[in-house]
């Protein structure tokens, strides 16, 4: 399987995918050139790893630190899906996760 997140401005047109075929690649592609996209292209690419979606807030031998606070590497879809509900950027409209195979 080859996960695939694409980002569309507001009028429906591609912006840039991220490629996910296994745990480890991180493909990020930009379609539209626009500067406009030069800031998401930047957020996205430093998404490589994700925070785990797990409780905020854990001790361990009476230290305190923040799960989420700790880049994980998720399996392909899961990683996507974060990456797609951590990400609000002006001008795009909408987004789209697909098994390309």
């Amino acid at each position: 399987m080859v996960w695939r997140l694409t980002f569309y401005d507001d009028d429906g047109n591609g912006v840039l995918y991220v490629e996910k075929p296994d745990q480890d690649t991180y493909n990020v592609v930009r379609v539209d050139d626009d500067p406009t996209w030069d800031d998401l292209e930047r957020y996205v690419r430093g998404k490589r790893r994700v925070p785990a979606d797990q409780p905020p807030d854990r001790w361990i031998n009476g230290a305190h630190f923040t799960v989420a606070s700790v880049p994980i590497q998720l399996p392909p879809k899961e990683h996507l899906a974060t990456v797609d509900e951590l990400t609000f950027y002006e001008g795009i409209g909408s987004t789209e996760l697909v098994d390309e195979d």
